[in-house]
């Protein structure tokens, strides 16, 4: 028991150590593949499991001639339909027993089958929204941590000697590689406009696997809330619709053909269209604060000045490579006292004045 509480004793220092954690990435970068990324694949977690809301779909039928699991299941995997002439909520209960629910006549009928989609398109967006940030790593191969270790917890009041060492050697590795970075600068602006291009192809392919309905869906959800409650109807059922039918066609014992027009309850659409509102608001949200923040990012690499406005401790004119490194170590280094140290002793370097050379004029007055 004993020689395992002493290697417990030795391991423990190890798990009480924080973990260094290296910001490279922009907020805005982060709405896209942590809060964006996050929601996508929990919604398509909860599409998926069913627990929450029952089955997916079920069929009724006046006589029980078709096994229930089978039709259940036929209905799913093919498509159901609505009739667009028959979402007047007025005729509810009259002529018509649910909404998109009637007769064939003069009918145009509108299929429905991306709910069998839903869980993989979602999926399939998660990943494209976390993309180009696993792309940024690959492209920044972790430099920035390399850069700041053992800086970005420390205080102006704790230097010692090894830090000064570290301090010294990071300013002379941005003073010996300055204006060596383009092609780091290069690939962030290729990383953030993806940010951008992915969101214009998420929202696209969001409104052409609704059949249309999701770039007017946020607007039509809000103008029907001032509608008159008894003639209004529900624009989102029109997208999401609980009640459609499903027809199923079998031989009968004769070898003759028989029809089968059954109801058919969609209770994932419940989950659906909760989703895909949020979805409308939060992606034009998004593509607002990122088309935003790109048209800054563009003109920083344009404004010398703008970049000095940005990190008021750059005293010198740098690319923007050399500007986002920088830009990274401010992020990354909690005492700012110790960056503002980094920059005087790197702006003397863009002078030509040596830090020891300082020191014996300092010493001789």
């Amino acid at each position: 028991m004993l020689p395992v509480l002493s290697e417990v004793k030795k391991v423990s220092p190890f798990w009480q150590k924080k973990r260094q954690k290296v910001s490279v990435d922009s907020p805005i970068a982060k709405l896209h593949y942590r809060i964006t990324f996050g929601f996508l694949l929990m919604s398509c977690i909860l599409v998926s499991s069913g627990s929450f809301f029952g089955k997916a779909i079920q069929c009724m039928q006046d006589k029980f001639e078709v096994r229930q699991q089978a039709l259940d299941q036929f209905c799913y995997v093919s498509s159901t339909f609505s009739l667009p002439n028959h979402f007047l909520q007025s005729k509810v209960g009259q002529s018509i027993p649910h909404l998109g629910v009637g007769t064939m006549e003069d009918a145009d009928p509108v299929f429905h089958n991306y709910y069998q989609w839903v869980p993989f398109m979602l999926l399939f967006q998660a990943a494209f929204f976390y993309m180009p940030h696993y792309l940024w790593k690959i492209f920044e191969n972790g430099k920035v941590k390399s850069l700041v270790n053992g800086l970005t917890s420390l205080s102006i009041s704790s230097i010692d000697s090894k830090t000064e060492e570290k301090i010294s050697h990071l300013v002379d590795y941005l003073y010996n590689s300055r204006s060596g970075h383009k092609f780091l600068g290069i690939k962030y602006i290729i990383c953030e406009s993806l940010y951008l291009i992915n969101l214009f192809f998420q929202i696209m392919i969001n409104n052409l696997f609704l059949g249309g309905g999701f770039l007017t869906l946020g607007f039509r959800a809000i103008n029907y809330l001032n509608m008159d409650p008894e003639v209004r109807t529900d624009p989102l059922y029109i997208t999401f619709p609980r009640m459609t039918k499903c027809t199923f066609r079998r031989y009968g014992p004769s070898g003759t053909l028989q029809i089968h027009d059954s109801l058919c309850l969609l209770a994932i659409n419940i989950i659906n269209e909760k989703i895909y509102v949020f979805l409308f608001f939060w992606f034009f949200l998004l593509l607002i604060l990122t088309s935003i923040y790109f048209l800054y990012r563009l003109s920083l690499i344009i404004s010398q000045s703008l970049r000095r406005l940005s990190i008021p401790e750059l005293k010198m004119n740098v690319d923007y490579g050399d500007y986002l490194l920088l830009s990274f170590l401010k992020v990354n280094i909690n005492d700012q006292c110790i960056f503002i140290k980094i920059m005087d002793e790197l702006k003397m370097r863009y002078d030509g004045k040596s830090i020891e050379k300082e020191k014996l004029i300092s010493e001789e007055k």
